[in-house]
């Protein structure tokens, strides 16, 4: 609608813009455009200090940017588990703090393990520690740890 603009796809926008802006400190971060945005915000390669001026890129991963707020990372369809699963890319949860100006990363690791384990309708994985049990059938919860 012409003349406004969504308070929280803005503010999304700026942790968004401000995750990737903290990651090229210590990566080389290619942002993937809002229309390209398929489930990660990044794509990014660490760089590797070498000498006093060269920089070597390193390994290479996913990024999902959310804001400081979100406490864990939904995936309940077969498509986006099937996504997840598929990823030839570690994936990892970046929760940016606007108002600290900070960025943490989570490793998804974890999802090894659980795709292991058995077949889920769903999986939450927590950002923050939190009881693993869910409430829902066959939705498997998983703390991902600091």
């Amino acid at each position: 609608m012409p003349g406004m603009r969504d308070r929280n796809l803005r503010s999304g926008d700026l942790h968004e813009e401000f995750g990737i802006f903290l990651l090229k400190a210590v990566a080389l971060v290619a942002a993937v455009p809002r229309q390209e945005d398929a489930g990660t915000d990044a794509f990014a390669t660490l760089i590797r200090p070498e000498g006093t001026r060269r920089l070597i890129p390193d390994l290479s991963f996913l990024v999902q940017l959310k804001s400081a707020s979100v406490t864990s990372v939904q995936y309940n369809t077969p498509d986006e588990i099937g996504w997840l699963t598929a990823l030839n890319d570690p994936l990892f949860i970046g929760r940016v703090d606007l108002k600290q100006a900070k960025i943490e990363l989570f490793t998804t690791q974890r999802l090894h393990q659980i795709v292991l384990e058995h077949d889920y309708e769903g999986i939450e994985l927590l950002l923050d520690p939190a009881d693993e049990n869910s409430t829902t059938p066959n939705v498997r919860r998983a703390n991902l740890g600091p």
